[in-house]
């Protein structure tokens, strides 16, 4: 993979906690700051847990008059963190977080031109720490990574805040009681989306044939959900442990799902409908994206088996916005964008445009405002306490002609 030669250099020049709005909005060049302005003290300041305690009356009027003021100002500036494992003072800075720091500062381009202010400020979390000071500075603060690091602060967090996990599936788990929007879709919202897709095509006489490697009543958490979730949706269907148990009938259409929390189970009934579906013209069959990820390179038993698949994230590179996106790439960094550069994107423009049209508090405003992304897409579902869960889940067909179809 290419070196990211002017990314990292730029970074490596500035301070970690640097204005980069020089760099995003040309002929708006911030006056260098002095030493002393740039040193970083540390300053302990009480903080209000979002676990244990409500706003008070005092926090009330005084994001009350915050927000007053913000939508006052005719040029509100919306102040940014991004806080990434960069591993800048290291021999091997981190293409991947590099790249997404990349398609950060495209998305604050494409603002930028259309009218709206970003100051963004970076910090390494392989060096350096989040802050409760940051965190109380920033309108949006997009990181840590690491479950460890978003766990080490979320009792921290001021009343008034949250922080958005950008990547880590598991934090989802603290959404119920953290001021935490996460954003990837939990593993879970992508089974009860299959089994509404199934329940969706499935017509009267059509078969749905469940493979599960622990019968109809499995323990594992995932093929329990599935099952549950089939249910749920007044389906019939016939569990097997193998294909070899089923007697296809050319006149009927057969639904395949597969039930289990192995994943060599999934990668080797996979391939049992593939070779099936050669056979049988009428054969579907329904997975989570876990299923790329245990399928090796045998990318066309999806195709095959005319997989049906629910997925977080998905590109559709026939888009002409994700056509623009790689251009801009291309001609910025001389590299081409990955799956990380399009995360970066996607995620700081959705939540830099929700502050910028409702204010500090944006993120009581996210059930209100859905949006369909370069990669993932963004839907919150009202719920109790500050936490916001990402639901928004791609659908996408893999035909036997070798295409592959984004569902709108």
């Amino acid at each position: 993979m290419k070196k990211f030669f002017t990314i990292i250099t730029f970074i490596c020049l500035a301070s970690y906690c640097a204005d980069a709005q020089w760099y995003l909005f040309p002929g708006k060049k911030s006056k260098s700051k002095s030493k002393k302005e740039q040193e970083t003290v540390e300053v302990k300041v009480d903080t209000v847990s979002a676990v244990d305690t409500a706003e008070t009356f005092e926090e009330i009027i005084e994001n009350t008059i915050e927000d007053a003021m913000y939508f006052f100002d005719p040029a509100p500036q919306v102040r940014v963190t991004l806080a990434l494992p960069l591993n800048l003072s290291g021999q091997r800075p981190s293409n991947n977080f590099l790249e997404m720091y990349c398609g950060a500062l495209i998305a604050l381009r494409d603002l930028g031109e259309s009218g709206r202010k970003v100051k963004l400020n970076v910090v390494d979390t392989s060096k350096d720490s989040l802050t409760v000071d940051v965190i109380r500075d920033n309108d949006i603060i997009i990181g840590p990574i690491s479950f460890k690091d978003i766990s080490a602060i979320v009792d921290k967090i001021p009343n008034n805040k949250v922080i958005i996990s950008p990547l880590e599936p598991r934090t989802a788990e603290l959404v119920d009681s953290c001021n935490i929007v996460q954003s990837p879709v939990p593993w879970y919202r992508q089974i009860d989306e299959l089994a509404t897709w199934i329940a969706q095509d499935t017509q009267i006489a059509d078969q749905i044939i469940v493979i599960s490697d622990n019968g109809a009543y499995p323990t594992g958490q995932q093929a329990s959900r599935l099952m549950s979730k089939l249910r749920e949706a007044n389906l019939m269907f016939t569990v097997v442990r193998s294909l070899n148990d089923v007697t296809f009938e050319e006149n009927l259409n057969y639904r395949i799902v597969v039930a289990t929390d192995s994943d060599s189970f999934l990668a080797g009934a996979t391939r049992s409908v593939a070779i099936a579906s050669q056979q049988f013209k009428n054969i579907t069959l329904y997975s989570t994206s876990r299923v790329r990820s245990n399928i090796s390179d045998n990318v066309s038993d999806l195709y095959n088996a005319n997989t049906r698949l629910t997925t977080a994230y998905y590109i559709d590179y026939n888009a002409q916005e994700v056509k623009d996106f790689v251009i801009k790439y291309r001609s910025f960094f001389h590299n081409e964008p990955g799956q990380f550069a399009f995360q970066g994107y996607d995620i700081v423009r959705y939540f830099v445009e929700m502050c910028d049209s409702y204010g500090r508090r944006w993120h009581k405003k996210l059930p209100e405002q859905s949006h369909r992304g370069l990669q993932s897409d963004f839907k919150f579902e009202q719920e109790s306490g500050h936490g916001r869960i990402n639901t928004a889940v791609r659908k996408v067909i893999y035909s036997k002609d070798l295409t592959q179809t984004l569902v709108q």
